[in-house]
């Protein structure tokens, strides 16, 4: 993306760009190998799988420059555009699309495959990063609340943030069943922590996953234990006395203690 003032190939991070190439061309090689066949033996074949590689690569290298030559304003007028109609696109595959292998996720034209959940990822992306400059905010204030109201009118800017990543999140997980692909959205956490989401949220998070691990890999009594040693740890860095705790429980530490315990 440029700006009308600057050339369409200034500041790019070519160190980046070479390392993407290189990755790039051992992939093309790797299903060159895996799928090498001696009456085809050229890797430009495109009636095989490594020839048709090759022409999505060309096709990405130029979409990439087009990319480059659009003015970044384009972008930040259709944002919230692009992130409609892919989600709707979204809402619409598990209905119209194939399925393959369990995943109703494609739309097939021809020999064409077109996944829109990969296509939602950067439409998720211009989205919370318009909604995030415009209105110069912070994700999280740092000011008390007294009542819900407060509550929610000082968190409101975490909690659209959190809506424009979890909807289309919840699209693909839940009607489309790709897992994989809704699990890559989590990165956004990067982008609000950026923004000044507390770290205390990451915290959570991480031990949400490492206590269901746990909670699959051992008995339910030590599965407690290691849910109390957890809590002592974290009171104990987080300088939290236990009157404190007892006095006010946290909603967040509420929430996840239910949900872990059912």
């Amino acid at each position: 993306m440029r700006t009308s003032e600057e050339s369409p190939f200034s500041n790019i991070d070519w160190l980046t760009v070479i390392i993407y190439v290189i990755l790039v061309l051992m992939g093309w090689f790797n299903i060159y190998a895996a799928v090498y066949d001696e009456q085809h033996q050229s890797i430009f074949d495109v009636s095989q799988k490594y020839g048709k590689q090759l022409i999505w690569i060309i096709t990405a290298f130029i979409i990439a420059v087009i990319i480059l030559i659009i003015d970044a304003d384009f972008y930040t007028v259709f944002a919230y555009g692009f992130y409609i109609v892919f989600l709707i696109l979204n809402l619409a595959v598990p209905f119209l699309g194939r399925e393959i292998k369990g995943s109703k996720s494609w739309f097939r034209i021809g020999d064409l495959g077109i996944q829109p959940a990969e296509f939602m990822k950067f439409a998720t992306n211009l989205a919370l990063a318009k909604f995030l400059a415009n209105q110069n905010l912070s994700v999280i204030s740092t000011k008390r609340y007294k009542s819900i109201a407060d509550y929610i009118e000082m968190y409101k800017n975490t909690i659209v943030s959190a809506i424009i990543i979890g909807i289309p999140m919840v699209f693909i997980l839940v009607l489309q069943n790709e897992t994989g692909l809704a699990i890559t959205f989590a990165a956004f956490i990067v982008t609000l922590f950026r923004e000044g989401l507390s770290v205390t949220y990451i915290i959570i998070g991480f031990l949400a996953v490492l206590l269901f691990i746990l909670s699959l890999l051992i008995p339910q009594i030590y599965f407690y234990i290691a849910f109390a040693v957890i809590l002592v740890i974290w009171f104990y860095f987080g300088k939290h006395s236990w009157k404190e705790f007892f006095r006010k429980i946290d909603l967040r530490w509420l929430g996840i203690t239910f949900c872990l315990f059912q």
